[in-house]
């Protein structure tokens, strides 16, 4: 399964902002009127711009192809405007992500911490800060709007609490187009779009309050005309607004181009 690795930091970088690019901007009224599906997420979106300055959770990324796959788990916080950590455990390997802007790093055991390069991944991570700082065109609220076949399904119980719960189906294309140019290497990008068609998303939200509990997006691709793959993404949002934990900036980083060099 070792080409598809090479989708994910695009992929990831991409569910992120669905979530991420809400915080911070404008308002939202009651809403306790909000009863079509596309009015409920986007009164959600709202919420969660205006209300949120803080967040910590989990998340699982699995990745399915014929009779195998590969699950990866881990947790997240996440402080407006832009401060992230993230652990993740790939294949029994724990990695961590950290994001203090402009610098990103990774941390890999045995190694230590390395400073992303510009580019890296095929990814330009100044204009991807650029983008994290001005939150950019994609935000949640236009996201809601453009899911197909968007309705409300069953209720459904998290942790013992019922959430509502909508779901319904966005073009991959659509949300690849709406990222400013220059983030994505516009050959990876492309490669990219034709691999995945629809993303199924589902999203549980308070009932209350709102505010997403939880954001589901599963989709299949096919790189290079290859072998099928399908990855499915599951978000929890656990706390709100709580202090958080995101480690200072390591003093010892090593350039990424170090650790790649003649590879």
């Amino acid at each position: 399964m070792g080409k598809m690795f090479r989708f994910v930091p695009l992929l990831f970088v991409g569910l992120l902002a669905v979530l991420l690019t809400a915080c911070g901007g404008g308002g939202g009224d009651s809403v306790r009127g909000a009863i079509a599906p596309a009015d409920a997420l986007a009164a959600s979106a709202d919420h969660f711009s205006q209300d949120v300055s803080s967040m910590t959770g989990k998340f699982t990324m699995k990745f399915t192809s014929g009779g195998s796959s590969v699950e990866n788990q881990g947790d997240y916080a996440f402080e407006s405007p832009n401060r992230f950590h993230m652990t993740m455990d790939v294949l029994g390997t724990k990695l961590e992500l950290l994001m203090l802007p402009p610098d990103f790093y990774l941390y890999f055991p045995d190694r230590g911490w390395y400073q992303i390069d510009t580019n890296a991944f095929g990814i330009n991570f100044e204009e991807l800060e650029k983008y994290v700082n001005s939150r950019g065109p994609v935000d949640y609220s236009s996201i809601a709007r453009q899911i197909k076949g968007l309705s409300q399904l069953p209720d459904e119980e998290i942790d013992g609490k019922s959430y509502l719960h909508y779901g319904g189906d966005v073009d991959f294309s659509t949300l690849a187009d709406q990222l400013p140019g220059g983030i994505v290497d516009p050959g990876a990008l492309e490669t990219a779009k034709q691999a995945v068609s629809a993303v199924r998303t589902d999203a549980w939200v308070d009932g209350d309050t709102y505010l997403p509990r939880r954001l589901n997006m599963g989709f299949n691709f096919n790189p290079n005309a290859g072998r099928d793959f399908r990855m499915d993404m599951a978000m929890d949002i656990l706390q709100y607004n709580q202090p958080v934990d995101i480690p200072a900036a390591p003093s010892n980083a090593h350039r990424l181009s170090e650790l790649t060099s003649g590879q």
